[in-house]
């Protein structure tokens, strides 16, 4: 049995499918323009080998807590990477003030400033002593 293919039959039916598939094309790449369809990134995951955290135990210990949303996928609990970096960010700290160091409220400087000979405070600072006062 052979198959005949008659093209003048054939022609006008592609044109037709070639000419919605350009029709077609042409309303996606006007809605990527407009801004209606945007190509959206497959969505980054952590998992407990794999965290922004850099610690298992920490990644687990935190998503049982609720810190931030995880589901399981398989055998392992996973979350979605944005929402650990948020957690994160959200625990910073404000950056301490420091108080001057002033040596005069120390016990021991006015103590020393007074001429007072003091024993020192620990064996390695008396080690310490010991070798000053041999001249060595």
């Amino acid at each position: 049995m052979s198959a005949v293919v008659h093209l003048p039959t054939l022609l006008p039916l592609l044109a037709d499918t070639l000419d919605v598939l350009a029709r077609t094309m042409r309303a996606h790449a006007d809605a990527v323009e407009i801004g209606g369809a945007i190509a959206q990134p497959t969505p980054r995951y952590a998992t407990a080998k794999s965290n922004p955290l850099g610690s298992a135990r920490t990644f687990l210990e935190a998503g049982r807590r609720g810190h931030f949303a995880t589901f399981k996928r398989g055998r392992e609990v996973v979350a979605l990477w944005t929402d650990v970096e948020t957690w994160i960010e959200s625990r910073k700290l404000a950056p301490r003030e420091r108080k001057p160091g002033d040596d005069a409220d120390d016990d021991r400087t006015l103590l020393r400033r007074a001429g007072v000979r003091l024993q020192p405070a620990n064996d390695a600072a008396a080690a310490r002593h010991r070798k000053r006062s041999r001249g060595c």
